[in-house]
Parts: C-alpha cells; structure tokens; sequence
C-alpha cells in the first residue's frame, strides 16, 4: 500500500506540478511534503511553529515551514519583514485609517467547500502563522472570539485550540507604543526588543536606549577624530580621501539620527515617537557601515603595538618592504570585511622574534663584555699605546693613522644589561645600539685595532732613526 502510494505521489507531482507552478506560482514551496486529509501532518507543523512564534524553542521542522512563509531572516530568527505574504497584509491593514480593522472575509475566500487567501490561497493554517508573526512583531493585533493577540501576549496563542487557532476574525492596528517601530529599533541598534512589547519592562528598555545612543555618540566622535587626524597602520594611511568623506557621510547621518532619538528618555515621550518603521529600517545600511568602520579601527588599534614597535626598528628594505606587503594585504582585508585577525599577528609577530634574536646577536658581538674591556684596557695600559701617544708630539712624525686608531677604540662601549626579554616592548637597548650602523665584532676590531697601533709604532721608531 505504502509502495502504491509513493508512486501515486510521484505521478501527481510529475503531472500537475507545473500546472500548480503556473496556477499558483508564489505559493510557499515547502522544503518538506505538508499534507492534508486522513493523515495530515499539517496541524502538528503548523502547532510546532505557533510555539516557536510564542518565543518557545525552534526546531528543523518549524525552520522548514517559516522559510517557505518567509517569516525568519538568515539566522533563523523570527522576522516577517521580508515576507511577500506578510506584506500582503500590511498593505490591506494600512489601507485603513488608524483604528480601523480588517475582517476576515475582506482577504480570505471560499471555493469548492475550501478556504484560502484571495492573492496567494494560503490556507488558513498558514494565514495565521503569518498573522501570529506580525502581532509578534508589534505590526498588528489578531482578534479571536474573546481574546486579542498582540506583542505583549503573544505567548496566549498556546492557549487556543488549534480550531480556535486558524479561526482569527480580524486584525487592526496596535494602540499606545509603537512596538513595531520599536521593535525594528531595538533589533538594529542590538537592544533586546522583547523590553518594549511589556509595559513593566519599557523603563529599562528606555534606560538601555539612551545607553546605546550615548554610546555611538561618543564613538562617532573618536573615530571622526581618528579619520581627520589619519589613522595610520605602519607609516601608511588606512582611508583615502574618498573612504574620508564616505566615512564622513555616514557618521552625518548616524550622529543625526541618534539626536533625533535621545529626546524619546521617557515612556510618554515613546508614545508619540514620530519615526516610522521605513526611517528605521533605512537605517540599517548606515548602522552596519558604521559597524564595520568601528571593526576596521579596532583591528588597526589592535595590531598598532606591533605595528609601532616594527616602525621604530633597525630593519633592512627587504623587511621594511615584507611588512609593507603585509600591511597592505591587511588593510585589503579589512575593508573587505574577510580577514583572519590571528593570520596578520603571526606574519608580524614571526618578523618581530627574529628581529628580537638578530638584535641580541648583533649586540653581544658589537658591544664590549668583560673580556672584552679587559682587551680594552690592556691595549690602553700598553706600552705600545703610551709611546705612540708620546710621538704625537713630534712634528716630523705623521700621526693621522694613530688618531682614527683612537677614535675607533672611543666607539667600542661596553653593554652587558640587555637581555632578550627586554625587547619584548622596545626595539633597541638603553645604550642605543644600531645594528646597521655598528655591524661589527668588537672583539675581533680590538685585535685588528692592537696590531695596527703595533705596525704604527714600529713605522715611527724607523721614520726617527
């Protein structure tokens, strides 16, 4: 029997699936098989998503059947903004003056014994999911016989009899606060909304609301600052004149909306908010530009410590220009908001170990230790040294190559406090070493130093005898 039935729902699928296509082509198209009649499913679907309307837990079925309704947005919350269905509805009830509503024959229909919406025949277990997810989102209030659906107790749907469910009466436009407007302001600005559906609730909402609005003022005004001034990764600017005053127009236009919103600081005063839920959702693309300035200054304050120590480094142009590539490719990255954080740290934090390792090196070698200072002082304390200072006071005597012989045992210094810890936060040590201009081995110029000072003596004993 299960055979025979599959096949004859393949064969009606087959047949009549491009004739529905053409008859009814916005009808939902269900990831899963809805059916109806002796073993229907459609009451316990339609039961599964009622409760995750009423803020109850999701599931992959309800997922499925909002996605056909398009009631949810691409993270799977609960959102019929977007929902060719909902809108539908919206453009009847707003139609009508303020308090007026819509009934239920003005958009639903009866033919051969069945009922369905007049633009899309939806049943009328799905034109209640949908109305369900408008009153959840303060867009409207669903009457039932003795009882009224709104945001604030939209958890009451659990309480109607499936029958009772898909037998709603009309629907009208809420009184008092605005909660869809609201609703759609808290959702953009990250607020909870849920605060402005419950009237115990809407002090704390207000308080979180004048929160948030201090907090992008403020933030506009660091980051314009940061913008006009120039924020700089590794000596190279990350805005160009353009990216400037596109930044520039939309720190305009978030600072003017949150003056516009900081006068609503009480319940009364929300009562005749004057923005609509189109003003707020135009918004959406200045808050997210917004957003993604705020990340691109944050990951170039995050990478500045490094970026400044490798600033101030005694670096060859080979490095210099590996780092460049890096910072560009980063700046690239950030922009285009696709970048692994992490991956640019370790790139800069590998060419900072081995700067750490080659400067300690370099360091030990070109700076006198013990041993060293004491080939230092044997060579000044030497005979050699004494009488070569002595002939400096012969005219005859040409004394030039003594005095650079001199001058290079005054650059020998002697260091023996850096360790390699320490320039974790600083790029040179106190004494402040330069690799590439002191490249050398102290102990080995002592030496070359000792023998020359010797062949200069010998040279000046000859030129006076």
């Amino acid at each position: 029997m299960r055979i025979f039935k599959n096949l004859t729902n393949d064969v009606a699928i087959h047949y009549f699936s491009d004739y529905f296509e053409q008859e009814f082509e916005n009808y939902p198209k269900f990831q899963i098989p809805v059916t109806k009649g002796e073993k229907s499913n459609l009451a316990e679907y339609v039961k599964a998503v009622r409760k995750f309307i009423a803020n109850e837990i999701s599931t992959g079925i309800t997922q499925k059947i909002c996605s056909a309704l398009n009631i949810i947005d691409d993270n799977g919350n609960l959102d019929p903004s977007q929902s060719i269905y909902a809108k539908y509805f919206k453009e009847i009830l707003n139609s009508k003056a303020q308090s007026q509503v819509v009934n239920r024959e003005e958009f639903m229909m009866k033919k051969y014994e069945l009922e369905f919406d007049k633009k899309y025949h939806l049943e009328p277990d799905f034109v209640a999911l949908i109305l369900a997810s408008l009153a959840h989102s303060g867009d409207i209030v669903v009457t039932y016989t003795g009882k009224k659906i709104k945001a604030d107790n939209i958890h009451e749907i659990n309480d109607l009899d499936y029958s009772e469910f898909i037998d709603f009466k009309s629907f009208t436009k809420p009184s008092g606060i605005p909660i869809a407007e609201l609703v759609e302001l808290f959702e953009i600005l990250e607020l909870q909304s849920g605060m402005v559906k419950n009237e115990t609730t809407l002090e704390k909402a207000i308080s979180d609301l004048k929160h948030r609005i201090a907090q992008y003022q403020t933030e506009i005004t660091e980051i314009r600052n940061d913008v006009e001034r120039g924020l700089f990764c590794y000596k190279k600017p990350v805005f160009d004149s353009l990216d400037q005053q596109r930044i520039g127009k939309t720190l305009d236009d978030l600072r003017d909306f949150c003056d516009s919103l900081s006068i609503y600081d009480s319940v009364a005063k929300l009562k005749n908010l004057k923005i609509t839920k189109d003003d707020i959702s135009n918004k959406k693309p200045v808050i997210l530009e917004f957003k993604k300035i705020k990340q691109i200054r944050q990951s170039v304050t995050q990478l500045r410590p490094i970026t400044d120590y490798l600033s101030s480094a005694y670096l060859e142009e080979k490095i210099v220009q590996e780092i460049s590539n890096i910072r560009d490719e980063f700046i690239a990255s950030i922009k285009n908001s696709n970048f692994n954080f992490e991956q640019f740290i370790v790139k800069l934090e590998t060419i900072k170990d081995t700067y750490i390792e080659n400067y300690f090196t370099a360091h030990s070698k070109s700076r006198l230790t013990s041993k060293g200072e004491a080939k230092l002082n044997n060579i000044l304390n030497s005979e050699v040294y004494r009488k070569n200072l002595e002939f400096r006071n012969i005219k005859i005597l040409d004394t030039s190559n003594l005095d650079s012989e001199i001058e290079a045992l005054e650059k020998l210094k002697k260091c023996t406090d850096l360790q390699k810890k320490d320039l974790e936060n600083t790029h040179e040590c106190q004494c402040r070493f330069d690799p590439i201009l002191e490249n050398f081995n102290a102990e080995i110029v002592l030496d070359e130093i000792k023998e020359r000072l010797k062949k200069i003596y010998e040279n000046n004993l000859k030129t006076l005898k």
